[in-house]
């Protein structure tokens, strides 16, 4: 995925984990476009993260930027988590 990405004009971090995730938006969140993360992060999985960053967007009065989460896994339980 990262190559893919990379190839188009943009910059792209990568992160180890869900909180590494949420702190690097703190952090950056000026600077960042869009989010795609994966659903089964470590310590803090994609769907909790994506929540968090919403509760800080919220808390801030910041606009919604773009999450795209992705799974390997096609479940019932996770495709009514993503929802």
């Amino acid at each position: 995925m990262y190559k893919i990405i990379s190839s188009i004009d943009c910059r792209c971090e990568i992160v180890e984990d869900g909180d590494k995730l949420l702190n690097a938006y703190i952090q950056d969140h000026e600077n960042i476009d869009v989010i795609l993360t994966d659903f089964d992060m470590p310590i803090l999985d994609g769907i909790s993260a994506s929540a968090k960053i919403r509760e800080f967007e919220r808390a801030r009065g910041l606009p919604k930027k773009p999450i795209a989460v992705i799974t390997g896994n096609s479940s019932e339980h996770t495709r009514k988590l993503a929802v």
